[in-house]
């Protein structure tokens, strides 16, 4: 038996209370599955339909909840297993071993958007625009869930103050699969994130949730995330500090030698993936002039992003403009990490000069 997952049954067992719990808090809770004896099987969510979602397997192929328990039903519509409801802490468990459980790992607010519109994933390459994206969207009366989608977790940020967001991200990680967040998603929602993972965009797009990728000249991302980096986030480390406290060409070499194995791989990821999908590109230099991709698939959005355009943000930082920032030395890394390769490939190279990256 894991030690973890019986200290999680022991103290659930003691502590929860019997109040009621509706059944929509049930439908936009995303649940961690999994037996004291065998541990975690996977994410499941709880379709209004009874059909359960985000994880795959002949036992639980629907559901009932009826008496304050839960019953997992086969494709024939057979019970193959009964787990208890504690609607206090929105927990499902099992009296007996194996000991089934369904924990909560997050639960959306209930939905408020313009039913109009479809689910929507905002998935940006980082500093293409991701909250201007998502402002745009709450312009057209879609509802931000304000959570920030990765492949495997998601930062939740509802209720934190926006000066507050980007300082110490790690503190607001939650374990929710993008995939699984998805299948709570319902028309007029919205989230945003950097997903560089096929198969949970694949779950999301199976889940019926739109997804719309966004790129940006790799120069100007590398030069936005420099000045993020020092106006909005807490260094991690002495190496991470050090940097910050270098004249902007010198410590720009610096900042991308920091970065190399972090955020600039996650960029060449996010980017490789981007070109290896099918869904809609919007380019961020397009969005800031209000146009969009053939086919867009939100209504209307050019409209938004000409609105919103300019509107403070919770990213938004001034970034050193001067050619000083783009240096000799800092083409020499833009080649050699085959980010120059891969700006080419995303259709930015051409005409490109040492002016253009400090415009």
């Amino acid at each position: 038996m894991d030690c973890d997952n019986y200290i999680i049954y022991s103290v659930t067992m003691q502590t929860l209370g019997s109040s009621s719990q509706s059944q929509q808090r049930i439908h936009r809770t995303l649940y961690r599955f999994g037996s004291l004896e065998a541990g975690h099987f996977g994410h499941v969510a709880l379709h209004e339909d009874g059909r359960v979602t985000s994880y795959v397997h002949p036992n639980e192929h629907g559901y009932v909840i009826s008496g304050g328990e839960l019953r997992f039903l086969n494709a024939a519509g057979e019970t193959t297993n009964t787990l208890r409801h504690y609607p206090d802490a929105n927990v499902f468990l099992s009296s007996s071993m194996p000991g089934l459980y369904l924990m909560p790992v997050v639960t959306l607010d209930q939905p408020a958007g313009n039913t109009s519109l479809k689910p929507l994933l905002v998935n940006s390459i980082p500093k293409s625009g991701t909250y201007f994206l998502e402002a745009a969207m709450a312009w057209l009366g879609a509802r931000p869930l304000r959570l920030h989608l990765a492949p495997f977790f998601c930062h939740d940020y509802r209720g934190v103050a926006e000066e507050n967001l980007h300082r110490s991200p790690d503190g607001f990680a939650v374990p929710a699969p993008t995939g699984g967040v998805a299948h709570l998603m319902r028309p007029g929602d919205l989230a945003v994130g950097h997903v560089d993972d096929h198969g949970q965009l694949d779950e999301a797009v199976r889940a019926g949730v739109t997804v719309l990728h966004v790129i940006r000249n790799l120069r100007d991302v590398l030069a936005s995330l420099y000045a993020f980096k020092i106006a909005k986030v807490q260094p991690i480390s002495a190496a991470d500090a050090a940097w910050r406290g270098l004249p902007p060409e010198p410590g720009f070499i610096a900042f991308l030698c920091q970065f190399e194995s972090l955020d600039i791989a996650h960029i060449i990821n996010m980017a490789n993936v981007i070109l290896e999908r099918r869904e809609p590109v919007l380019r961020y230099e397009d969005a800031v002039r209000g146009i969009v991709p053939p086919g867009s698939p939100v209504p209307g959005l050019d409209a938004a992003l000409r609105a919103t355009c300019g509107q403070p943000t919770s990213t938004l930082s001034q970034r050193d403009r001067s050619a000083s920032l783009w240096s000799p030395a800092a083409e020499a890394f833009f080649a050699a990490s085959g980010l120059r390769a891969l700006n080419e490939r995303l259709g930015y190279e051409p005409g490109f000069s040492l002016r253009h990256a400090a415009e």
